[in-house]
């Protein structure tokens, strides 16, 4: 299945990757920003999405990433799995397969050995962190926590570094450029909610994060002082984003501001919040009302 491959990359580097090197550069669909002119991640995940040319499946990562041989196959078969059991239950009809990936460590970058973390092949769920719900506004930071299981299970909460889907997720369910680095998540997920999607951890993850830095090989981060400086646009005045979260609550109806005037939604009707589902059910589910 290598051949049906096809990557969306926002290259946001000094120097752009060198695509036409690659063997398989007919599958990348590539666009390079110089760092000054970059946004932040979920900029560069709108305009990633941009590149979406009707595929059948959907997967989107974070930067330093690898994968476990056999990837695909198992994302595609535990999707549908799940999918299979939406002629009982409507509830499975769109599902989506997230999850914090495991670790892994670099071993020698130059001859690309890694260490991948797969001693534990349970099932990892996510929750909210107590002492951090609405940390930020309308911000709750996310945590992982291994289990026993090795089955399929439900999940509540949405990592953007780990979301599989099929392709149409994309169409419904865009990127909002809107945010910055923080609360995206969370409206992602209600959005999808909202849409008749659902949300599943599965055994095994086969994808593996790089948490920290490494010795000598810092990860630049878009913040870095030395963009930063040349920035028309601080980096500190695009996570200014709550609002729109707020405003997507408060689009549904069921939520009033304080001075009874909700904030405009983005211009866009794939940015607010759908029908099939309610917050008040997601609410119930995650003991928190937002």
């Amino acid at each position: 299945m290598k051949d049906e491959l096809v990557f969306g990359i926002c290259d946001q580097a000094e120097e752009p990757i060198k695509v036409h090197e690659f063997p398989f550069a007919k599958q990348i669909r590539h666009e390079h920003i110089d760092p000054v002119m970059a946004k932040g991640p979920c900029w560069a995940r709108h305009r990633v999405q941009n590149f979406y040319q009707g595929e059948d499946y959907f997967l989107q990562i974070d930067s330093h990433t690898q994968f476990a041989p056999g990837w695909d196959k198992k994302f595609i078969g535990a999707l549908e799995t799940i999918a299979s059991k939406s002629t009982q239950d409507s509830y499975h009809l769109k599902p989506v397969i997230t999850s914090y990936p495991r670790s892994f460590k670099v071993k020698d970058f130059t001859a690309g050995l890694f260490e991948l973390n797969s001693g534990d092949r349970n099932t990892q769920i996510m929750t909210y962190m107590k002492d951090a719900l609405f940390c930020q506004g309308s911000f709750s930071r996310q945590v992982g926590f291994p289990t026993h299981s090795e089955k399929i299970t439900h999940a509540f909460v949405l990592a953007a570094g780990c979301l599989f889907s099929k392709g149409s997720f994309v169409e419904e369910i865009p990127y909002d450029p809107n945010y910055y680095f923080y609360g995206e998540e969370i409206s992602m997920m209600l959005r999808a909610f909202t849409r008749g999607y659902s949300f599943f951890h599965i055994p095994d993850v086969p994808l593996f994060h790089l948490y920290t830095d490494v010795e000598n090989l810092p990860r630049k981060l878009h913040w870095d002082p030395a963009d930063e400086v040349n920035r028309i646009t601080k980096w500190q005045e695009l996570q200014q984003t709550t609002i729109v979260l707020r405003s997507l609550l408060f689009a549904w109806g069921n939520r009033s501001p304080a001075n009874g005037k909700p904030h405009p939604l983005p211009n866009s009707r794939h940015l607010g919040s759908g029908v099939v589902g309610q917050t008040s059910e997601h609410e119930a589910t995650i003991q928190a009302v937002f």
